[in-house]
């Protein structure tokens, strides 16, 4: 079923590379996905300062047809990261972080390359506490979305010596400015990289800004690491290998981490975080009774994307709130605030715990036209802790659990 839905520019566009299918000769083909979208009020755009720019969604279609040039030449082999940040690794990834950002600020190559040895280093420290596996798994991340990301701050670059003609006019579309701010584009990537070396909630994540500035820094100071990255060599492993911290030296380079860096600070704020976020858990999970979770998932829409995640703690693919969840509108579907300890999960998934389930007479109320297959169209479904409206919906409930699909986001 398509549905008529009015858009609003401006709109931002993410995707990835889907597998097209195959030559005649077997070659296979790829292609890019690209979903646009009205912006909502996620944490990165809630964290954006800067005015809206096609500039933006120029460069994100670049990043996902680097990933198709990218299928063949670079080929990690290791699978996406997986891990929940304790106080150690939490702490030196800032660090190695701030290493990044410091080497690639450096107004020389010595600085620079002294700046590369400190990453090093903070990172052998922050992989003490990582299996093999997923020290792997880190390094090929860097690569896959690192080397994406660089193509978008290495255009800006060129754009920056002149290169660009734009065959695009404000006229055209009010979005666009020719690349105008430049400077400010090129700015905001280390800005980036600040922000992600000081969120401890998703590690993977940082992928994006940590392989993007190892690309940059092996550009300035490693010939040829093009080559190794293609021949299977991670950039952490190029920059290590050809600016090693010696086994004379580690000691000092290891007191600097402590000493040139905010590491007592750093680490206060890492303790501070696991605590909380291990806190939220255990009182999100301790919560005994009937349980509601509201399924989006036939809606496509991420969960996550839909409310800023103020009071929330991330773990794994559960996003935390002790006190309670600011709710959510998705065109018409509407999720009145929750106020007791709830979480959404894995993708689509929003779950509650209802503790006085009980003293309950009924689990749930229902009004709206109830159709032959079970499902009910322009509903309004009320719970003792939340009230759903949706165009169309399903309940599913089995023992001391109440499932609610939302099968349309707005009226057919």
């Amino acid at each position: 079923m398509v549905l008529a839905v009015k858009v609003e520019p401006f709109l931002t566009a993410g995707g990835g590379p889907n597998n097209f299918g195959t030559t005649a000769d077997g070659a296979l083909v790829f292609t890019v996905h690209i979903s646009i979208r009205s912006p909502r009020s996620s944490d990165e755009e809630a964290d954006n300062q800067q005015p809206p720019r096609t500039e933006e969604k120029i460069l994100v279609y670049l990043h996902e047809f680097f990933h198709c040039f990218a299928r063949g030449r670079i080929d990690p082999q290791y699978g996406n990261l997986q891990l929940n940040a304790d106080r150690d690794y939490a702490t030196w990834s800032q660090i190695e972080g701030m290493a990044l950002e410091r080497a690639y600020k450096a107004g020389d190559d010595a600085t620079a390359r002294q700046r590369v040895r400190e990453f090093v280093a903070a990172r052998a420290l922050k992989r003490q506490t990582m299996t093999e596996d997923q020290r792997g798994e880190e390094s090929s991340d860097d690569v896959r979305e690192g080397t994406a990301t660089y193509v978008m701050l290495r255009t800006l670059e060129i754009v920056k010596s002149g290169r660009l003609k734009p065959g695009l006019t404000t006229a055209e579309d009010p979005y666009y400015h020719g690349f105008a701010d430049v400077d400010r584009m090129i700015a905001s990537y280390a800005e980036r990289l600040a922000k992600s070396a000081a969120r401890h909630d998703d590690p993977k994540m940082k992928c994006y800004d940590y392989g993007c500035f190892q690309c940059a820094l092996a550009e300035r100071l490693v010939p040829g690491w093009q080559q190794q990255v293609e021949q299977g060599k991670p950039m952490d492993a190029v920059l290590a290998a050809a600016i090693p911290v010696a086994d004379s030296e580690r000691g000092d380079v290891e007191r600097r981490l402590r000493s040139d860096y905010p590491y007592e600070d750093v680490r206060r704020a890492a303790t501070a975080f696991t605590e909380a976020r291990d806190a939220a858990y255990r009182t999100v999970s301790s919560r005994q009774g009937r349980v509601y979770v509201v399924d989006l998932k036939t809606t496509g829409q991420f969960i996550g994307t839909l409310t800023v995640k103020a009071g929330g703690h991330r773990l794994g693919l559960l996003t935390l709130f002790p006190d309670g969840y600011p709710g959510f509108t998705l065109d018409e579907v509407e999720l009145s605030p929750v106020k007791v300890p709830c979480n959404t999960d894995q993708l689509y998934y929003f779950k509650a715990v209802d503790t006085d389930a009980r003293s309950r007479k009924a689990a749930h109320t229902v009004t709206g036209k109830k159709q032959d297959d079970g499902t009910c169209l322009d509903a309004v479904v009320t719970t003792p802790l939340f009230t759903l409206k949706a165009p169309k919906l399903r309940i599913k409930e089995a023992g001391n659990r109440v499932k609610i699909q939302v099968l349309a986001r707005v009226k057919g």
